[in-house]
């Protein structure tokens, strides 16, 4: 009897991790050439995600970096070159388009995101 409580007990705990692991979403974005790709991300309000920032650039350094003051957002994650860094957040609850950017910018040449690298966080409602 006990056996069977125990086992019922793993079963549970087995789903609801599975079902945990399942709703992350994962999202991977190479930083390089002064570009993100993709430059649009799509994801559900309020939702768990990891990012996969892969810098393919030799010798340039890049972060990603996405602000919105108004829902206390403030992200800035380094991603050296030739490196991977992954990081997780909860997406913004309300829906809209939050930009993102590399913020780096070297002496007196235009900083990245002037040179074209940003994107926009597309959150979206969730589907009932």
């Amino acid at each position: 009897m006990r056996l069977i409580k125990c086992s019922a007990l793993f079963g549970t705990i087995f789903l609801l991790l599975s079902a945990i692991a399942q709703a992350q979403q994962t999202i991977k974005i190479e930083l390089g050439d002064f570009r993100f790709n993709p430059d649009e991300i799509h994801v559900p309000a309020g939702a768990q995600v990891e990012l996969e920032l892969v810098n393919t650039d030799t010798l340039t350094p890049h972060d990603f970096v996405l602000k919105a003051p108004e829902i206390q957002l403030d992200m800035i994650v380094e991603v050296p070159p030739r490196r991977t860094v992954t990081t997780q957040f909860i997406t913004p609850a309300r829906p809209g388009v939050y930009p993102f950017y590399c913020s780096k910018k070297l002496w007196f040449f235009k900083s990245h995101r002037d040179r074209g690298m940003e994107g926009q966080l597309i959150v979206e409602a969730q589907k009932p």
